[in-house]
């Protein structure tokens, strides 16, 4: 994979966490707390996608075992197709471009909890209990 793909691979899997790293930081954490929050989930997204590769490269050995003796299709149509990436540089891409969303969504949260902490509580309170008449009056 080219170290542009790497990167695109690597925004998509940390859109997730910017979803989430924005309320987090909505709750007054303090600057350390969000450098440590972001060294974390850069660490942990690093682990995630290294097991997952791994998996992924046991799966495609056992299909080719499988491949090879129990069906009787060429083995090059059953083999183990997984992708030729670098680890080490997958995971120094990912891990820089997770840090960064990190600390993007856990500070813009800490900006936005200053402007609208409690509109934002009443807000979701508000969406929460519309919700429930909502339910209410359509299941009655």
């Amino acid at each position: 994979m080219s170290l542009f793909e790497l990167f695109v691979l690597s925004a998509a899997l940390g859109t997730d966490l910017f979803s989430v790293a924005v309320p987090i930081g909505m709750n007054k954490v303090r600057r350390l707390v969000i450098l440590q929050s972001a060294i974390v989930f850069a660490v942990f997204h690093i682990i995630m996608i290294l097991i997952g590769y791994h998996i992924g490269h046991w799966l495609g050995s056992i299909v080719e075992h499988v491949g090879a003796y129990h069906i009787n299709w060429p083995v090059a149509s059953v083999q183990n197709f997984m992708i030729d990436v670098n680890l080490f540089q997958l995971s120094l891409v990912l891990g820089t471009v997770i840090f960064g969303i990190g600390l993007l969504g856990l500070g813009l949260g800490r900006k936005l909890g200053r402007y609208i902490g409690g509109r934002a509580e009443l807000m979701g309170g508000s969406v929460l209990v519309l919700l429930a008449i909502h339910i209410l009056w359509t299941t009655i």
